[in-house]
């Protein structure tokens, strides 16, 4: 992965030109010690949002939330209890790209 880290409130994020599964996004960010981008609040949905839009990505994010262990039952990956949402209608889903 040839990608730029940029770092927000204490936290470091990057994103990858390589159009990933995301399982691999997640091995990807396992391997580097961090895990996929956990949303917490408006204030870093927006910064994650206009970081996304910079790099002119349109398609495919993978966000750290996953019904993986239980069919429906959504968790961010790095186990916070975060209440926020923004979810575009019909999302959460195990849609890929």
């Amino acid at each position: 992965m040839s990608d730029d880290l940029i770092k927000n409130n204490n936290h470091i994020y990057m994103i990858s030109s390589e159009k990933l599964t995301w399982k691999d996004a997640e091995k990807a960010c396992n391997d580097m010690g961090g895990y996929l981008v956990v949303i917490d609040d408006e204030e870093e949905n927006e910064f994650i949002r206009n970081y996304i839009n910079g790099f002119g990505i349109s398609t495919y994010t993978a966000l750290g939330y996953t019904d993986e262990e239980n069919e429906g039952r959504w968790l961010w990956v790095n186990g916070s209890d975060s209440t926020y949402t923004n979810w575009e209608s019909g999302e959460p889903n195990d849609g890929l790209w």
